[in-house]
Parts: C-alpha cells; sequence; structure tokens
C-alpha cells in the first residue's frame, strides 16, 4: 500500500504543470474573499501552459471572478489597467513571455469577507523583456505579493494590487541600482510554524487569534511608521524580517533596527500613512498601503530633497503571542525614485553589485542557499 500510494505521488508531480508548484487547496472553510481568489488561481493554472495565448478563452475562465472594470495596479513599470482585456493585453502577457515556463510558490494565503492577500516567489528561466526590464536569460527568483478587494456585495474581485521585487531581479543579473546591506539579499522563506503551505488552513483557523494578530499589527504600525518609535517593541527576540533588496533578511531586532527602521526615520519626518488592505487570518496578517513623509535626511545614498515622497508597501506578518515573529515586506522603490526624477530601471545608470555599499557597510552576504547547488 505504501509503495503503491508512493508511486501514484511520484506520477502526480511528475504530471503536474510547473504553474501548479505549492499552490493553495481551496477548502470550504475558506472565507469568501479567499474562497473566490484560490478559485480563480486554480482556474488561471487549468490554462498553463499555452491557453492564456487564446484570449477568448482565457476571458471566458477568468470572466466569473472579476469585475467588469476591475482595477489592476501593478509594480511601476506597467500602467495601472481597466478590465480583463486591458490585463491581458498588458501585464499578464508579458509575464508569460517573459517567464514562459514558470512555478508559483505561495507561502502565505489569507482572506476575510472582502479582502484577500498571498505572497509568493515564482522560479522560471527569464527570456524575454519584463515591462522596462532587459531579460538575464537565466534562472531567476522573483518575488511577489497580491491584494485583493472585493465589491461589497458581490462576489467579484474589484482591485488587485500586484507588487514584485525588481530591484531584486535586477541584482540576480549582477547589477545594483541602489546600495545594498550586508545582510542576505532576495530571501523569503516559509513561515517558521507548522501552519500549513500556503498559510494559514481555513479549518483551523481561531478567531481570538486573528484579532489578537490584528491587534499586534495595528499597534506597530502605529509604533513604527506613524510615530516613528525606534524601540522596536512589537517585535519577538527571535524576529525574522524578510525585506526587499536593497535591505535583505534581517535575523533579530538589532539588525531590523540597524539596517531598515532607523534609516526610514533618520531620513523621513512628519509621517502619514494610509491602508488599502488590512486582513487578518488567525496568527497571520496582510497589510497593503502607502507611507507619505517629508524626506529630510538621507535615504539610500541620496540626500535629502525636502519633498513629500509616497512609498507604497505591501506587507505580511506571523504573530507569536504579543510579538511579531517574521515579517515579509515589499516597497515599490522605483515609483518613490521616480518622485526623485531617479528611474531605478534605466539600465544606463545600473551599477554592477558589489560596486557600492549600504552607508558604508561590509559586503553584502551571499544567499546561504547557493551552497546547495
Amino acid at each position: 500500500m505504501t509503495v503503491r500510494f508512493l508511486l501514484c505521488c511520484v506520477l502526480v508531480a511528475c504530471l503536474m504543470p510547473p504553474a501548479l508548484a505549492s499552490m493553495a487547496q481551496c477548502m470550504k472553510e475558506d472565507p469568501p474573499a479567499k474562497a473566490l481568489v484560490c478559485a480563480m488561481d486554480q482556474a488561471i493554472t487549468v490554462l498553463y501552459p499555452d491557453g492564456w495565448k487564446n484570449y477568448t478563452k482565457w476571458y471566458n475562465v477568468m470572466k466569473p471572478f472579476w469585475s467588469e472594470d476591475f482595477s489592476y495596479i501593478p509594480f511601476t513599470g506597467f500602467p495601472t489597467t481597466k478590465g480583463l482585456w486591458n490585463w491581458w493585453n498588458g501585464e499578464y502577457t508579458l509575464w508569460n513571455k517573459a517567464f514562459p515556463e514558470h512555478a508559483f510558490n505561495q507561502l502565505l494565503f489569507l482572506g476575510d469577507t472582502i479582502q484577500a492577500s498571498t505572497t509568493t516567489y515564482a522560479l522560471g528561466v527569464w527570456q524575454d523583456n519584463l515591462g522596462p526590464l532587459s531579460p538575464s536569460k537565466g534562472f531567476t527568483k522573483v518575488r511577489i505579493c497580491d491584494f485583493y478587494l472585493l465589491e461589497r456585495g458581490a462576489k467579484k474581485i474589484k482591485v488587485n494590487w500586484m507588487m514584485i521585487d525588481t530591484l531584486d531581479m535586477l541584482r540576480q543579473s549582477g547589477i545594483a541600482p541602489l546600495p545594498l546591506s550586508p545582510l542576505p539579499q532576495g530571501i523569503v522563506y516559509l513561515p517558521r510554524v507548522m501552519e500549513g503551505v500556503p498559510a494559514p488552513v481555513s479549518f483551523f483557523v481561531d478567531p481570538t487569534r486573528t484579532e489578537n494578530a490584528r491587534q499586534v499589527v495595528n499597534a506597530m504600525l502605529n509604533a513604527e511608521w506613524s510615530a516613528q518609535s525606534p524601540q522596536a517593541t512589537y517585535w519577538h527576540p527571535d524576529m525574522v524580517w524578510y525585506g526587499p533588496v536593497p535591505f535583505g533578511m534581517a535575523t533579530g531586532i538589532e539588525e531590523y533596527r540597524r539596517y531598515f527602521l532607523e534609516p526610514l526615520h533618520m531620513a523621513f519626518s512628519k509621517p502619514n500613512v494610509t491602508l488599502d488592505v488590512f486582513v487578518c487570518q488567525d496568527v497571520f496578517c496582510a497589510v497593503r498601503g502607502t507611507f507619505s513623509a517629508l524626506h529630510t535626511g538621507e535615504w539610500l545614498g541620496y540626500p535629502a530633497s525636502n519633498r513629500r515622497l509616497s512609498l507604497d508597501f505591501g506587507m505580511h506578518f506571523r504573530v507569536r503571542h504579543t510579538r511579531i515573529a517574521e515579517g515579509w515586506a515589499m516597497f515599490d522603490l522605483p515609483k518613490m525614485f521616480l518622485q526623485l526624477g531617479v528611474d531605478l530601471h534605466n539600465e544606463t545608470r545600473y551599477l554592477h553589485v558589489g560596486s557600492h555599499r549600504f552607508r558604508n557597510a561590509p559586503a553584502a552576504k551571499e544567499d546561504p542557499d547557493d551552497d546547495a547547488f
């Protein structure tokens, strides 16, 4: 019986399209927004690898999940679009041309009645242009997060915010528009708890833990992002923060404060935070919004402009009791730097990785996973 079961598992793994890797299993216990997005994710994988090329077929598969004029708001380099045709004819098609063979790996997937979010990484060979970015023609890890907002009273997606760590894609190509911290770059791991893959599993969600997580994350946002407290009071001593390039993975409160929180507070004053999505499920939370503040100090090698700048963010958290044990953060730094007249995606101004440093720090650590290959 065991041998037969193992052979079946191997057969399924061999036949499974790459795009299906580590996708959520939809459950009847999923709250409405999570259930809708999960069904959409599963439907879209049925089109892999070539079904997306036929718009009529693709439209008929996707139509049940999206409102007529939904907004798709991607990372900087692609315009915001309205409706299925403009999405398919823009970012969606360009992604599939850039990565004709890819595997999505969801780490977190949470939702409630009208909000949902995922954080994911994709694996693939970068074959074609992705917006303003030229392909490396090599194996690439692509970090992605999505946030969804449903129409009230309707089971349709109204807004989808999507963010990619494009600076990490460039780093893997050997180029770095911004100085890298000495922390490991391009790292994003599963939660360090057995809560399912992706986490959480809706069947086991505890509403009490959901509300506790919301309160802890909300308190952290108010303290660190709005009040600019430097103490990192709401983080667990053993915390890990998976920051985007150029910040890197911070292990412990000291690294988090030194390489992200303190530079953020030193560079900006009079902050304001607005949230588009704030959703929690069990011990996990996801927030998507915009931080705006006066640029009154050095920020990632650029002197104060005394302008009010804005930074779009997508962040996920795991709460342990009254502290945050893990955080996954992504920022639209290219969009922020355009406000300074700097195009981080402009290939003519690239610097090679290792040619400049983050606040005179030592060279960035290599990806520890590289030792396994």
